[in-house]
């Protein structure tokens, strides 16, 4: 009994971390999703279901196959999904997709400290970086990898 609840607990991570990386900071209050999806009525309810559906039907396949094959690297499940052209350029994308969004979210939370207080657009974009950096330095792999001691 205790090996399952530890595999649940397992699961809840894998299932929290993917969550994050698809929604983001983009996505984080839902505002936007409301806006943009209800601008179509009752189909992008629809819509919003289909990427739902989606998201959770490939994310457990990636993750499924991720762990049957014992890969410890997204460039193994490019490769194994799409071959080694296509992964290879789905590993690159994704290493960029990731960096842009880091930048994206420096861009905002400069532009979201700007409004709320004032502050040069900059200062927050440095506020933001620091505490990244803080993060990173003081073991971001504990926070991402639980069982890594």
């Amino acid at each position: 009994m205790e090996k399952r609840a530890g595999a649940n607990r397992e699961s809840l991570r894998y299932a929290g971390a993917f969550i994050a990386c698809l929604t983001g900071s983009g996505f984080a209050t839902g505002q936007e999703i409301l806006q943009y999806f209800t601008a179509y009525g009752l189909a992008g309810f629809g819509a919003i279901a289909v990427m739902f559906g989606l998201f959770a039907g490939i994310g457990s396949c990636l993750v499924l196959a991720g762990r049957r094959e014992g890969f410890t690297r997204n460039a193994e499940l490019f490769r194994y999904y799409g071959g080694p052209y296509a992964g290879a350029f789905f590993d690159g994308f994704t290493l960029l997709f990731v960096f842009l969004s880091y930048v994206v979210m420096v861009a905002g939370a400069g532009a979201a400290l700007r409004q709320q207080f004032g502050m040069p657009a900059a200062g927050g974009c440095v506020v933001l970086a620091v505490l990244t950096a803080v993060t990173a330095l003081c073991g971001f792999e504990r926070i991402s990898r639980p069982w890594a001691s």
